[in-house]
């Protein structure tokens, strides 16, 4: 999930498409928050009755690759969604901690995320320049790019797109496979959406529009809490974006 711009509606796309996934799917999805540090995702979903992150995970990666490993011992480490039955890995929310994920570190989660998952969306931060940014790209099957109908979010995607053309043959394929996700910001914001799909369909796969819902203003993010129009759409989204693999 990718987009320059904060504000992008990268989270909320990332968890409503966990949501989707894991309800159609029969679960099996982490939505993991690749942020360098301090991401949101953590914020947008429900906890787990503990405060780990993708940190305390980290500690523990050697042993869940072991044969001794059991698939149980994983609730320790990410916050199940109970209605929507997928798993979140958030990324470290200390402000008195300054370490920063390294490409490594995302080489070592990865290891273990697709020993236990099926499907696994990626959150990122808005740069494109870090060692997380790329090993992330390196493990990706499918770019999605999330924004919503502000002009400066939906440049903010494009200049994703730039920083994945200007990578290898496996980057530029990805930009060249994108699915654009676009969010209305406001109830009136159709015909900047159908303006801002304009723009991106010569240059990705495909582009889905999803209609605004005041339940994804602010605070936790519930499927069940969407309007009918807007869980259509997102279940919409989740279909183009499955074409891709």
């Amino acid at each position: 999930m990718v987009n320059q711009k904060g504000g992008a509606n990268k989270t909320p796309t990332v968890a409503l498409l966990a949501a989707q996934f894991a309800r159609h799917g029969g679960a099996g999805v982490l939505a993991w928050d690749n942020n360098e540090a301090m991401g949101s995702l953590g914020w947008r979903t429900d906890g787990a009755g503990h405060d780990s992150t993708a940190l305390d995970f980290l500690h523990h990666a050697d042993h869940f690759l072991t044969a001794e490993a059991k698939a149980a011992e994983l609730a320790a480490f990410v916050h199940h969604q109970a209605y929507d039955a997928y798993d979140v890995l958030r990324s470290d929310e200390s402000p008195s901690n300054t370490h920063e994920i390294t490409g490594v570190e995302v080489d070592a989660l990865h290891r273990v995320a697709e020993k236990y998952y099926r499907l696994v969306i990626m959150d990122s931060g808005n740069s494109t320049r870090g060692e997380n940014w790329a090993r992330m790209i390196a493990h990706t099957d499918q770019i999605i790019i999330a924004t919503t109908t502000e002009s400066d979010k939906a440049q903010g995607g494009v200049n994703a797109l730039k920083a994945l053309h200007s990578g290898g043959p496996h980057a530029r394929e990805l930009a060249r496979n994108a699915v654009v996700v676009i969010s209305e910001l406001m109830p009136s914001h159709s015909t900047k959406a159908q303006a801002i799909t304009a723009e991106y369909a010569p240059f990705v796969r495909e582009v889905a529009i999803v209609p605004f819902d005041p339940h994804l203003v602010q605070g936790r993010i519930h499927h069940r809490q969407l309007r009918p129009a807007t869980r259509r759409a997102w279940l919409h989204a989740a279909a183009l974006i499955s074409q891709g693999f």
